[in-house]
């Protein structure tokens, strides 16, 4: 939908990321609301494992963009197969990646795009951040559902990851 650059806030010089919205932005200008609704719905979550928005707007042109805090890390995408991936690890992340959606559904948001790719480990080892992507209301539905889903989830992740570990 974008590109992400790395810039420094010219007064308090902090680390942002501006995402800018597709070159050709008008051709697409139908998931522009989107683009902003994604943005809201991340402000209101307001959850320590999903990035903060710090401001949105458009260019002299028209385009929009978003100025997220910088994450320090990486995919987790780019940890799938390595040894940094230890079973302690990779429970950590479930469960961080699982309070962030915990704190989505309570507003009754739901992530529609969620893979490896969108989670950022920090130095750390942390789930520092979901990315913002694909965010909706949803109409609320039963507890059990989500539990399964998330459960589904959180099997299809470990078979990804071809780990043989328990989810408890």
């Amino acid at each position: 939908m974008g590109r992400v650059y790395l810039a420094t806030h010219p007064e308090i010089l902090s680390r942002v990321a501006i995402k800018v919205f597709l070159k050709d932005w008008k051709i697409h200008a139908n998931l522009v609301p989107g683009f902003f609704t994604e943005a809201r719905a991340t402000n209101l979550i307001n959850h320590t494992n999903i990035v903060t928005i710090l401001d949105v707007g458009r260019l002299n042109n028209g385009c929009p963009y978003m100025v997220m805090e910088y994450l320090k890390g990486s995919p987790l995408s780019g940890l799938v197969g390595t040894e940094a991936l230890s079973d302690t690890l990779i429970r950590q992340l479930m469960l961080d990646v699982l309070s962030a959606l915990d704190a989505a559904h309570k507003h009754q948001i739901i992530h529609r795009d969620l893979k490896p790719d969108y989670i950022f480990v920090s130095p750390e080892g942390r789930a520092t951040k979901l990315s913002v992507r694909r965010l909706r209301y949803r109409r609320p539905i039963a507890p059990s559902s989500v539990r399964a889903k998330l459960l589904a989830w959180c099997e299809s992740l470990r078979l990804l990851l071809r780990r043989s570990i328990p989810l408890d």
